[in-house]
């Protein structure tokens, strides 16, 4: 059950990054008091001692995450146990000492084990990452640390389910926003005429999302607070071949491919429960979205027309095109 709140002390970790610095001021515009430490009053590879919290607060937003989690390799694990299980089992454990009455953890698909079937959408459902790759007839190897240990994460926030009133893991898709993420990563890449190399025919399929939108879910939560799992992807999925090509296109580029040897997947999911549960919230579309056409039928993709006609029957608004 939701319970409403017309305005919270909310503590936002992470809040100079990618979600972070679109979140708080949203937050305050909502009217909720915000505590937003810096990384320096909140270093959480630091000591709990050394933290500065507010005294009392009724909402814990947990969105922070390391800076260099994109790199791979066994070397990353111990900064990534650092930050997103040591220090999230501390901030939990000092949210039940105060009682706080909510306690919301951002986590991401990469905790996903991808698809080779292309045609299918993950969801809410699909099988996590285990610790170890273990494909047939090939050596097991060592899982990417950032989407395992924010498994583990989402593991302690559940076990800590019974000491607050609501507890609720979200899972962003690759988020991008203006002049940075992967838009911004592409856009550069275009303007240097860097190819850009494809696993399979196409590359891997994903479904980004506009920090809007991610933000858009966390503030609703803020204002009624409930235990929630949910994906919080873009409004369309498409392979990278795709999606470079409609940023080109809107860049007034010309991009260029080269073949990686290995083989597509697929991280892109639906969004079935935010929708579900916040119906009229902000979706964005990635651009160039006119020139989408569905690659398989329905249940797996619907076209962007056909999302962009549901949605409107669904609550009058129509996706956003950034």
């Amino acid at each position: 059950m939701a319970h409403t709140l017309t305005a919270s002390t909310i503590l936002v970790t992470g809040a100079t990054g990618v979600i972070g610095r679109v979140l708080c001021p949203r937050l305050r515009a909502a009217g909720h008091t915000v505590f937003a430490p810096s990384r320096a009053e909140l270093d959480l590879s630091g000591p709990t001692g050394s933290w500065t919290l507010p005294e009392r607060c009724d909402l814990v937003i947990h969105a922070a995450a390391s800076r260099d989690r994109a790199q791979a390799g066994p070397s990353r694990f111990p900064e990534e146990v650092r930050i997103n299980v040591d220090a999230t089992a501390r901030l939990l454990d000092w949210a039940r000492s105060v009682r706080v009455r909510g306690f919301l953890f951002v986590s991401t698909l990469s905790v996903l084990e991808p698809t080779a079937d292309l045609a299918v959408l993950l969801d809410e459902s699909s099988r996590c990452v285990a610790p170890r790759d273990r494909q047939p007839g090939t050596a097991p190897t060592l899982r990417h640390a950032y989407g395992l240990t924010k498994r583990w994460a989402e593991e302690l926030v559940e076990g800590y389910s019974g000491e607050f009133e609501a507890t609720a893991v979200v899972r962003p898709s690759m988020t991008y926003g203006e002049g940075f993420g992967v838009r911004a990563r592409w856009s550069a890449q275009l303007s240097a005429g860097t190819p850009f190399g494809l696993a399979g025919d196409d590359g891997h399929r994903y479904a980004p999302v506009h920090v809007d939108d991610v933000v858009d879910v966390l503030v609703r939560w803020a204002a009624a607070p409930e235990s929630l799992f949910c994906h919080v992807a873009g409004p369309e999925a498409q392979t990278e071949r795709a999606l470079v090509t409609r940023l080109a296109t809107e860049l007034s580029l010309e991009p260029t491919f080269v073949d990686d040897d290995e083989p597509a997947v697929s991280l892109a999911s639906a969004s079935r429960v935010a929708d579900a549960r916040y119906p009229g919230r902000v979706r964005t579309w990635w651009p160039g979205a006119t020139l989408v056409e569905p690659q398989c039928d329905p249940p797996f993709r619907e076209s962007a027309i056909g999302t962009m006609e549901r949605l409107r029957q669904d609550d009058g608004r129509e996706p956003r095109r950034s």
